[in-house]
């Protein structure tokens, strides 16, 4: 009945950013670029944000609502590709304390996992790389209809997936104040029912997760 709940504290030791560092790196890709170096945008940032103190959420949909310049500016890339591109940048390694843990818990001894699953908050694949890596089955389900073998553990991304390959309609994410309050009305959506019966039926040990998301408080 054990379910990991993950958030983006797990992903810190990796290299990767967290979710303020994310949203400064995305601003400052979105604003800064044409400062005279990376180290003095990174500076402006910060500054940026010390200033003005945003709300994670608003300063999200500031990027997103800013994006449609930057996007006509660098041939239209994909929004998802340019969260992907920051979440990434910078040297990374899925050999942390904290998967090794999950690694033993998903260590199945009857022909199958010992956890019942593992909801994530995180859009990156390195607990799927790591796992990969160890040889335990386990698969990404991060959109409507996905489903997995018994014999793996579901690792459900009811946020949005970036995985470091290719990237297609449905990996979507959740990232700004529209997009939680999409959220909000869609009650019946497969990540909102997915979270209401775990939280209700299982015991969830969360991990790494700041319980600041309002989305996962109302649930």
């Amino acid at each position: 009945n054990l379910v990991l709940v993950l958030g983006s504290g797990i992903s810190t030791e990796c290299g990767l950013p967290d979710w303020d560092t994310l949203l400064q790196k995305l601003l400052l890709r979105l604003e800064f670029s044409d400062s005279d170096s990376e180290d003095q945008s990174l500076v402006i940032a910060k500054i940026y944000n010390k200033l003005f103190n945003p709300s994670p959420l608003i300063a999200a949909r500031y990027i997103r609502n800013n994006y449609e310049k930057y996007s006509s500016k660098n041939k239209k890339i994909w929004f998802e590709k340019f969260v992907r591109n920051s979440l990434y940048e910078g040297k990374t390694s899925d050999d942390a304390s904290i998967f090794k843990e999950i690694y033993q818990l998903c260590l199945g001894g009857h022909g199958g996992p010992t956890i019942d699953s593992i909801i994530t908050y995180n859009f990156d694949d390195l607990l799927e790389s790591y796992l990969e890596k160890m040889k335990v089955p386990s698969k990404a389900i991060y959109s409507e209809g996905m489903s997995c073998s018994r014999r793996q553990t579901p690792i459900y991304h009811v946020h949005g997936y970036l995985p470091r390959g290719d990237l297609n309609k449905n990996h979507k994410i959740i990232l700004s104040e529209d997009m939680y309050h999409r959220q909000y009305s869609e009650i019946y959506s497969w990540s909102n029912l997915l979270q209401i019966n775990t939280f209700k039926d299982k015991t969830c040990l969360f991990i790494g997760f700041s319980l600041s998301d309002p989305n996962s408080r109302r649930l």
